[in-house]
């Protein structure tokens, strides 16, 4: 039966289950590794990722111990996912390329 107009017949983790399926996997290729971002603004990171999904992390006065995936898109560079429990509507995402030391901010 055809669907009527503006209805959904399927929550939004049905919809977001089936992009998972296209997903990279997540990497532990950082796991006991410290990288340290320096951003134009001259506001600095400091992540040392504990284990797959955990990174401590330091900015400045602040800093915790928070939930991260890290994705490999390409030869030695990573995409890396970090949310906060002190803003939890809030995420820092960073794409790091380890062989070139370039680092770019995507968003926050």
């Amino acid at each position: 039966m055809p669907q009527a107009e503006g209805t959904t017949d399927y929550t939004y983790e049905d919809y977001a289950s089936k992009l998972a399926v296209n997903r990279l996997p997540q990497t532990a290729a950082l796991v006991n590794q410290t990288i340290t971002i320096t951003l134009d603004s001259g506001i600095s990171f400091v992540l040392e990722f504990a284990d797959r999904n955990k990174v401590i992390w330091q900015s400045g006065d602040e800093g915790g111990t928070d939930w991260c995936e890290v994705v490999e898109v390409a030869p030695q560079t990573y995409f890396i996912d970090m949310t906060f429990t002190h803003q939890s509507r809030q995420s820092q995402t960073f794409i790091v390329n380890v062989q070139r030391g370039k680092y770019s901010l995507s968003a926050r």
